[in-house]
């Protein structure tokens, strides 16, 4: 069973936003590492987060949540900026990867609200974060 989290729960108040705001653009990213995010919320402004992974490093993440309550994007960005992956499908969850070569590097994850089709403000969700 995948970790969706539960669509009949309370929903969160997307006045205050999640523990890690403001994460509202790249420079103002939240630091991430490997592990499961509870309770997060996209509300329509865009969620960032960053990781600095050394050299030979498999990244993967993949967030969880329910597509009844709204459509989430999710991309993990270079450190120049540029998408290496993206995930954009109209169903529950998403998830994206990528490596470093020889090089360490730094990567900012991606998190965009593209529809909120639920009866909620905002969009709750898990992300899980895998590197090795």
């Amino acid at each position: 069973p995948s970790p969706t989290p539960d669509p009949n729960a309370a929903p969160f108040d997307c006045t205050f936003g999640d523990a890690y705001e403001p994460n509202d653009t790249e420079f103002s990213a939240a630091y991430t590492g490997g592990g499961t995010y509870y309770d997060l919320t996209e509300c329509g402004d865009g969620d960032y987060y960053w990781l600095s992974v050394g050299s030979f490093t498999d990244i993967y993440v993949d967030i969880w949540f329910s597509h009844a309550e709204g459509d989430l994007d999710l991309g993990i960005l270079d450190s120049w900026g540029s998408f290496v992956d993206t995930s954009t499908t109209e169903t529950d969850n998403e998830s994206v990867s990528t490596w470093t070569s020889l090089v360490g590097d730094d990567f900012t994850i991606y998190v965009e609200l593209y529809a909120d089709g639920g009866p909620w403000v905002g969009v709750d969700y898990e992300m899980d974060v895998f590197t090795f």
